[in-house]
């Protein structure tokens, strides 16, 4: 079984922060997210009482998509502004 790893410090919005691939800081975009084994997953937890780990069948029962709107361009979506 693979785990995700919560940074439960923080969200974006009601976006969970997980550890990102290979430990290269944090995301809240699930594709970036690293996936742990049940050992580095215990590890990483047992070294600060903040981190948490979820199964990935866990999260990926939960994921909603959505748009985020740092990367909305009004110039770009063609729409004419009156």
């Amino acid at each position: 079984m693979k785990y995700y790893i919560q940074d439960s410090r923080n969200y974006v919005g009601n976006c969970v922060l997980f550890w990102a691939i290979d430990r290269h800081g944090y995301t809240t975009d699930i594709a970036k997210a690293g996936l742990y084994s049940e050992e580095e997953a215990i590890a990483i937890c047992k070294n600060r009482s903040t981190d948490i780990m979820w199964s990935e069948s866990y999260i990926k029962g939960r994921l909603q998509l959505t748009c985020d709107s740092q990367y909305l361009d009004r110039e770009a979506s063609g729409v004419v502004k009156e």
